[in-house]
């Protein structure tokens, strides 16, 4: 297991990761945060790998690693950038903590995405 430099981290992500790189007070970066997690809820992609960055660099929400990767991982479904972040997420991760966090994903996949495709196939053509 080996930590991402940060930079790294906010070279691949761009945009998402300002707020490693912007001075914001606490009370901003929670309120970020709440944004990135009311939009991921709602299955926007962009909003979700933010809200993993921000788990992973612990902005706005304590830092935690399996909660990044799992929120990556549902990212993952829409976006290639998801994709390479979550594979550089996995590495960071043992063993026990990526099955956790593969777990994470799937509730949080069934918890919001499902509803979205169910919703879909509901749609006459």
């Amino acid at each position: 297991m080996k930590r991402l430099p940060l930079i790294a981290l906010g070279l691949l992500v761009g945009g998402v990761a300002l707020a490693q790189s912007e001075e914001r007070t606490p009370e901003e970066e929670i309120e970020r945060a709440t944004r990135n997690r009311m939009a991921a809820e709602q299955g926007d992609a962009f909003a979700q790998e933010a809200l993993a960055v921000q788990y992973r660099i612990g902005a706005g929400v304590p830092r935690d690693y399996v909660a990044a990767y799992a929120w990556m991982n549902v990212a993952a479904v829409r976006s290639e950038t998801a994709v390479t972040l979550r594979n550089m997420l996995a590495d960071e991760l043992t063993a026990d903590e990526l099955i956790e966090a593969n777990r994470l994903a799937r509730e949080i996949w069934e918890r919001i995405e499902w509803p979205l495709l169910r919703d879909l196939a509901q749609i006459p053509n």
